[in-house]
């Protein structure tokens, strides 16, 4: 019994986290129809080779015809939104030319106008990535107050960008630039993710829901005489308190 009543509890919380928008394949676990090796995600592939499915993550290299590979998907940022994550294990091999630019893995946020999320007002097109990182481990941010890293061990680490998230549509995108620098880089991308705060379910839902919590409650009851009067009570409670809450309504 403890089982069904921790189902309900945790399909209230899949139905809340669906009703607001967030990534979609975050973990490359699905398959796109080819060309595309991910569901969800796109390339420019007048400019940008597409990276390929690593097992479970997405495996951006310079293997491709023009030696950089990217990926982008645009999302809903909900309004309960507080971060976004992702997560990337990046390695190098050869050796670098001491004049040659090294390769960059970068994330870049931006709205549907084109307009860098979060704006940066000194000088966006030099920076215009929240987060980079060289071939050879240098990282470089939008601003540290808002992006941090965590150490995941075997090379991983998760990347946050925190702060002033707002309500809007925007796009993620993920780039390797591969550079002519004597160095074959590889990044493993995975987990990309929206994290937000616990949505309240409409009124309507919450009555189903709760409604179903008080079935639970009185199927546990031993005598059915007494389970009909226990279950009415709790519905009529439940009424009660919303009516309270949110005011007048069927």
């Amino acid at each position: 019994m403890k089982s069904i009543f921790a189902s309900i509890l945790f399909s209230m919380v899949l139905l809340a986290a669906g009703a607001e928008g967030g990534f979609l394949n975050g973990n490359f676990s699905n398959p796109g129809i080819s060309p595309e090796p991910f569901a969800d995600w796109s390339t420019e592939t007048a400019f940008f080779d597409r990276p390929s499915d690593g097992g479970g993550y997405a495996l951006f290299d310079e293997s491709g015809t023009v030696g950089s590979s990217q990926l982008a998907q645009s999302f809903a940022l909900a309004s309960g939104a507080f971060s976004i994550s992702f997560e990337l294990n990046i390695s190098a091999l050869g050796t670098a030319s001491g004049s040659s630019v090294p390769d960059s893995f970068q994330a870049t946020l931006f709205s549907n106008s084109g307009a860098l999320f979060p704006s940066n007002p000194a000088n966006p097109l030099l920076f215009p990535a929240f987060y980079s990182i060289d071939s050879d481990g240098t990282t470089e941010s939008f601003d540290s107050t808002y992006v941090s890293t965590l150490d995941l061990g075997g090379g991983f680490k998760r990347v946050t960008l925190s702060g002033s998230l707002t309500g809007q549509s925007l796009t993620i995108d993920f780039l390797l630039n591969g550079l002519p620098d004597g160095i074959t880089t590889q990044v493993q991308l995975d987990n990309v993710e929206l994290n937000q705060f616990s949505v309240v379910p409409e009124p309507a839902s919450s009555v189903i829901w709760l409604s179903m919590i008080g079935l639970v409650y009185a199927s546990r009851r031993r005598k059915f005489s007494r389970s009909i009067p226990t279950f009415y009570g709790l519905i009529l409670y439940v009424r009660a308190r919303l009516k309270l809450l949110l005011g007048d309504w069927p």
